[in-house]
């Protein structure tokens, strides 16, 4: 998906120990394997800026062929009821790269966004 990139396993493992286990969603599909995952957390940082306990939720990412709104609308639902049960007045959220209709269910949620860059490359590269 535009935005991201595939992590190494070694850069997985770098990041693991920031990661609060309980912190981390998977989506499993019917045959039982992991097809999605969200993070969240509450955000020290956020909480601060916003003088409110905030959580911050890693936008829900499913893999391609799993993809379908109903499941990002499950993942998003779950993360916030994470951080509800953790007391916090706000959630916010990143994502990169996400399709009209992606943003258009999150707002449907209730988020509003509160920044939005837009990026563009060319390759360069002659055939």
């Amino acid at each position: 998906q535009p935005g991201h990139q595939e992590a190494a396993q070694e850069q997985m493992a770098a990041w693991l120990p920031e990661f609060s286990p309980e912190s981390l969603l998977l989506l499993f599909s019917p045959q039982q394997e992991v097809c999605g995952i969200c993070r969240c957390e509450v955000s020290a940082e956020r909480s601060k800026r916003n003088n409110q306990p905030t959580g911050y939720i890693d936008a829900p990412g499913i893999f391609v062929e799993h993809r379908s709104l109903e499941l990002y609308q499950a993942l998003l639902s779950a993360a916030i009821q994470w951080l509800h049960a953790k007391e916090c007045l706000i959630a916010e959220m990143e994502s990169w790269g996400e399709p009209d209709e992606r943003i258009n269910c999150y707002q449907q949620r209730g988020f509003q966004i509160i920044r939005s860059i837009q990026a563009y490359s060319l390759s360069m590269v002659k055939s």
